[in-house]
């Protein structure tokens, strides 16, 4: 979690960074959600991806997470990605991204310097000329007012003297780069154990990297942790409901008339902020507020118990034969790797073959299957400007003297003569306009909840006759009743 102090100094955090070559992404969700829980990682740098244009954003949602990826196009593999906590403060850097290098950007705010983090991916079997490629991408990241740090797998084995260790460590060098992980990351069925999963930072690390064996990778992830303090956006004030349903509607009435809201006196301001008051707090004596509960966004719903014993299986064999490290058990784990797999693959189709078919005569379910599926997110299209401006707009589009006027308004001053023209309100009237408002519509900003006002439209309707009728007398609204909130809605063009 953002923020974890370390030992007893107050003023030390540590952001969390896994790194991982998952060798296909998208069947894999849920064992990364969990690897990244059990870690308590903050960021997650993913490489070999494997993923294309036809993989939707749905399909690799992370409950909590905002994603940053960059597919491989062209040739089946590779692929970039990064994950990293919706509290973070952070945004992709699609301008670092070089040509010829497989390496996605995103930038951490941190309340010292910014800090761009990298995910990158290098085939084996590249040409020398690859390092000239990676070199002019390092000159863009790394500069003296920020912090880098790059993962990923380099297919670059650092624990043994070649031609590309000696390359890497030369760039790196000049950089100012620093390499973290020290022990070995992939321990494959033939030949010696390899560090080719690398952590470049220019940066201490708050502790040695710590590498991670999982079932369902042949590499180790790896997880660094650094002494940073990253800027956390506000989380949002939590959502609190109200159980009208719940109300003893009898008990309420029988409060309403006790409170004698007729006999209220004074100016219409001072009537309607008692009338108010008075109601609200019998509102919150028979529903209070409570904190909505919000449910967790399930990362496979189609994940059942069936799935859960082949992955239980398949973890089984991986600590085998990390402890045997025996040919047939190797090929025991790769066997039910690709069991869980396909059988991953069939129950996801099957998930949702069924909710379209059981959404067959209901358009806006077989849209919320949709939008799920896709994981569609509201287009936000309007024009950064201040609210200034757009009131501006609006007063510039009522005052046009071209534009014939809907509605004759009083010049100057209002005074208690100018509403003379409007009849005192009626009891019956404010009653009828009580009974029809729509239960099912959002409470408003006076946060009286429409089903109050509706069952109880014939004890409210003559204390509030009082009170538009002083409104109209005096010739003024009370404050509160001048607010409103509007949703400008942008329709294009200038």
């Amino acid at each position: 979690m953002t923020g974890r102090r370390l030992g007893n100094d107050p003023a030390a955090h540590e952001l969390n960074i896994l790194s991982i070559n998952i060798r296909s992404l998208r069947h894999k969700l849920r064992d990364v959600l969990d690897l990244a829980e059990g870690t308590k990682s903050d960021i997650l740098v993913i490489c070999e991806t494997w993923l294309d244009s036809s993989v939707t954003p749905g399909d690799l949602h992370l409950p909590g997470h905002n994603l940053e990826r960059l597919d491989r196009s062209g040739n089946v593999g590779g692929g970039v990605c990064i994950y990293w906590k919706a509290e973070l403060n952070c945004q992709p850097r699609p301008d670092l991204v070089s040509p010829g290098i497989e390496c996605c950007w995103i930038e951490v705010k941190t309340s010292h310097q910014p800090c761009l983090i990298g995910s990158l991916y290098r085939p084996p079997g590249c040409t020398v000329s690859y390092w000239d490629s990676f070199e002019a991408l390092l000159s863009k990241a790394c500069s003296p007012t920020t912090q880098t740090i790059l993962c990923g797998d380099f297919n670059v084995d650092t624990s043994r003297n070649c031609s590309n260790h000696m390359r890497l460590a030369d760039i790196a060098t000049s950089y100012g780069l620093q390499q973290h992980v020290r022990s070995p990351t992939r321990i494959g069925l033939r030949g010696p154990p390899t560090t080719i999963d690398l952590v470049y930072s220019t940066m201490e690390c708050a502790s040695p990297a710590t590498n991670h064996a999982i079932s369902f990778s042949d590499h180790h992830a790896v997880t660094t942790p650094f002494n940073m303090v990253p800027i956390r956006i506000p989380p949002a004030a939590p959502a609190q409901t109200r159980n009208i349903r719940r109300i003893n509607m009898d008990l309420f009435r029988q409060d309403i008339q006790c409170a004698n809201l007729c006999s209220i006196k004074g100016t219409c301001t001072e009537m309607w902020t008692q009338w108010h008051e008075c109601l609200m707090s019998l509102v919150d004596q028979h529903a209070p507020l409570r904190p909505r509960k919000h449910r967790a966004h399930n990362v496979a719903p189609w994940y059942t118990p069936e799935l859960a014993a082949l992955v239980r299986r398949r973890n089984k064999l991986h600590r085998k034969w990390l402890r045997t490290r025996l040919d047939v058990d190797y090929c025991s784990l790769q066997q039910s790797r690709r069991e869980v797999t396909r059988t991953s693959r069939a129950l996801k189709e099957q998930h949702y073959n069924e909710a379209f078919v059981n959404a067959t005569r209901n358009p806006r379910q077989t849209w919320r299957v949709l939008n799920q599926l896709s994981e569609r997110q509201p287009v936000h299209t309007l024009p950064k400007c201040s609210p200034d401006d757009i009131g501006n707009v609006f007063a510039g589009i009522v005052n046009d003297p071209q534009r014939p006027p809907a509605l004759t308004l009083p010049q100057g001053p209002m005074s208690p003569n100018s509403l003379s023209i409007f009849k005192p309100v009626t009891i019956a009237r404010v009653r009828k306009l009580l009974s029809s408002i729509a239960m099912t519509k959002a409470t408003g900003s006076d946060g009286l909840p429409g089903t109050i006002l509706k069952s109880c439209a014939d004890l409210l309707a003559p204390s509030l006759m009082l009170i538009f009728n002083k409104s109209l007398s005096e010739g003024q609204l009370p404050p509160s009743m001048k607010i409103a909130n509007i949703t400008p809605v942008y329709k294009g063009g200038e």
